[in-house]
């Protein structure tokens, strides 16, 4: 005899329910080992670079040649550039002490940098720069960006973070950056501010200490790093709640499973870092397989 159409539906729900169960209670407890390391609770993300910088712009046409070594710090007065046509040469000297380059975005005047905390999140977003860079021989117009003087004691960085990863990060408290890809070598940084909307915060990162590989870039990648911790490590699973308070299941040298009270450390969305462990103490990293009572 032919089952109906929804017969075999209803015998094919039934069927993936009773799957689902007996998968339930085959599941196996997953040990691991409590030990020393290291936990980074930080985010990935693209940030925005403003410099304390200054366009000179020539007032008048001509050849250029450049008298300065780029990404050297250049002192009050000294020649930076010169401009030849067949009426005259003219040199430019350095209008204050600073970084020199002879590179521009368009993006150099886009913000004033003692007045970050006036612009909205939006107005931080989708800036493309169109780099140029001069070189020497080339033919200038008046008018036309010669070079670039940067203060190398002050730069920001502005992260574009959903609010819920922001909130991780407070007003003047320490940061750390280091550039995504690259071996760790840290910058220390502060939080400057903190700007929302209902979605995105921008996040003001300041540094006072530049490298020279900022000098002409306009977006940098990063690791933002909030809080690194040391101690006993374990897999944020592992630990969960019940009337007892919070802690983590533990098997003791004759094998028998009881739960251990923690002191969460610190830690992020996959490790945590606590305290109330012994190292080597074998936990179960996947508690909800056992039937073990829970509270609140």
């Amino acid at each position: 005899m032919k089952l109906g159409k929804k017969k075999w539906l209803l015998l094919i729900l039934i069927m993936m329910i009773i799957g689902v169960i007996l998968g339930y209670y085959n599941q196996k407890p997953n040990f691991e080992s409590a030990l020393y390391g290291e936990v980074i609770d930080s985010v990935e993300s693209r940030a925005l670079v403003i410099r304390d910088e200054e366009v000179i712009y020539s007032n008048s046409n001509g050849t250029i040649s450049l008298l300065f070594k780029e990404g050297e710090r250049a002192s009050y007065g000294q020649e930076v550039i010169e401009v030849n046509n067949d009426n005259f040469n003219k040199t430019f000297y350095s209008k204050k002490s600073g970084l020199i380059s002879y590179g521009f975005d368009g993006l150099e005047e886009e913000f004033e940098i003692d007045n970050l905390n006036q612009y909205s999140v939006d107005k931080f977003r989708d800036l493309e720069p169109d780099f140029r860079h001069l070189t020497s021989g080339r033919e200038i117009n008046s008018g036309d960006p010669i070079y670039r003087i940067v203060n190398n004691n002050r730069v920001f960085f502005v992260f574009i973070l959903e609010n819920s990863k922001a909130d991780n990060y407070k007003i003047r408290e320490q940061v750390f950056l280091n550039e995504s890809n690259t071996e760790r070598n840290l910058t220390k940084g502060r939080v400057y501010n903190k700007i929302s909307n209902s979605e995105m915060t921008a996040l003001l990162i300041e540094v006072d200490k530049f490298k020279d590989d900022w000098l002409n870039r306009r977006h940098i990648n990063f690791e933002l790093i909030s809080n690194i911790y040391r101690g006993l490590v374990i897999p944020r699973s592992a630990i969960f709640s019940t009337v007892q308070g919070r802690g983590v299941l533990v098997e003791n040298n004759r094998g028998i499973i009881e739960f251990r009270n923690l002191k969460i450390i610190g830690g992020n969305s996959k490790e945590l870092v606590v305290e109330g462990l012994n190292l080597g103490d074998r936990i179960i990293i996947n508690p909800e397989v056992l039937n073990y009572g829970r509270g609140g």
